[in-house]
């Protein structure tokens, strides 16, 4: 379990972080699937983790990103 708490946000980090060099570098726009997707995913799995552990702001945060 422990492990999954450290590879979900580290996952999820990551696909932002990725969508936005790929944005940065012209390789996808703003309303580019892959884009999108990215977000939403690398969001909702931030999101998970933090309700999993009780961290309010940072739901708030992670769920009006993917929202």
């Amino acid at each position: 379990m422990d492990l999954i708490l450290q590879a979900v946000p580290l996952a999820g980090a990551g696909l932002i972080l990725a969508a936005y060099v790929a944005l940065q570098r012209h390789w996808w726009t703003s309303r580019a699937s892959g884009y999108l997707w990215f977000n939403l995913l690398g969001a909702l799995g931030l999101t998970a983790i933090a309700i999993a552990d009780g961290r309010a702001g940072f739901i708030i945060l992670e769920a009006v990103w993917a929202g």
